[in-house]
């Protein structure tokens, strides 16, 4: 399972693309500023949630989600504010992540003192909540005595902190994750702009032979894909180019695509080539023949 997981986020040739590590503090404070608010806006539900739903399971998957939607904020919020720098966005994605694990035992622990939700005409009632001394006295009676049970046994002790815990890394985790898994893609410091993702319209053959296809690839510049063989539904590669019309570099990703049994039609991606520079004719030529897809919000991410 820890093998698949890993192979989701190596790449047998990382390309070409060089981020050049540029931001500005407007962009900076923007970013920052506005992951924070969905961190806490998210941690705000995600409190709530947890304490009507007496489910671990369930908990466990909802705490997940909280750190996705934290990690998707920062992609996209750094997109939009030209952030090209991978050290801002891992820091802003770990303090995101703190202020919601922060945010979400506030929400929490008010609810759970008040008996109400924190809203315009009840936040009054949480000043407590800023008082070290009453908050280190709830958290050591939840320590003690539980607020939930498993199985009919009630979790408290150490038991209960390494949950505490687990719960922590995973809405702090999740977001690095993402930003491991979807790199900052190509940028054109010349325009100050990103990029435009087109992906090709056709399913190209499963790329078992990486080593080869990517020395291929390389050899002949992509022209080879242009010649190279169609893909079957359910075993097959994905070309994606990211085009500029007025810079003489392209840069061209594949991915491979398994799509697994199951009512769902899940699919399973895992990438082969990130960036890879070819001539801006030869990408041309390969949108010429192939077409694009229709766009897609996921576009934004890589």
């Amino acid at each position: 399972m820890i093998s698949t997981l890993l192979q989701k986020f190596y790449v047998p040739d990382e390309g070409d693309f060089r981020i050049s590590g540029n931001f500005t503090l407007p962009g900076l404070i923007l970013a920052a500023g506005l992951s924070a608010l969905v961190s806490i806006l998210s941690a705000y539900l995600y409190a709530l949630l947890v304490a009507f739903i007496p489910f671990i399971y369930l908990n466990a998957m909802i705490t997940g989600v909280f750190g996705i939607v934290i990690g998707f904020t920062v992609i996209y919020i750094s997109r939009i504010t030209l952030i090209r720098n991978a050290k801002v966005r891992f820091t802003i994605g770990v303090v995101s992540g703190i202020i919601g694990v922060l945010a979400q035992w506030l929400v929490f622990l008010f609810f759970l003192v008040t008996g109400e939700i924190p809203l315009q005409d009840t936040i009054q009632q949480g000043v407590f909540l800023f008082d070290p001394v009453i908050l280190k006295d709830l958290l050591s009676e939840l320590y003690n005595y539980g607020t939930w049970s498993i199985f009919g046994v009630t979790l408290r002790g150490i038991p209960l902190l390494l949950i505490w815990l687990a719960e922590a890394v995973i809405i702090i985790g999740a977001p690095l994750l993402l930003l491991l898994k979807y790199p900052i893609s190509p940028f054109s410091e010349k325009l100050n702009q990103w990029y435009s993702k087109k992906v090709l319209a056709q399913d190209f053959a499963y790329v078992s032979g990486v080593v080869s296809y990517i020395k291929e690839l390389r050899d002949s510049k992509a022209e080879n894909l242009l010649h190279y063989p169609r893909g079957d539904g359910h075993r097959h590669s994905r070309v994606s180019i990211y085009f500029m019309e007025q810079e003489e570099i392209a840069y061209l990703s594949t991915d491979n695509i398994y799509i697994t049994s199951g009512d769902k039609g899940g699919k399973d991606i895992d990438p082969v080539v990130r960036f890879v520079a070819i001539p801006n004719q030869v990408a041309k030529q390969l949108l010429d023949k192939y077409g694009i897809r229709k766009w897609s919000y996921q576009d934004m991410l890589h």
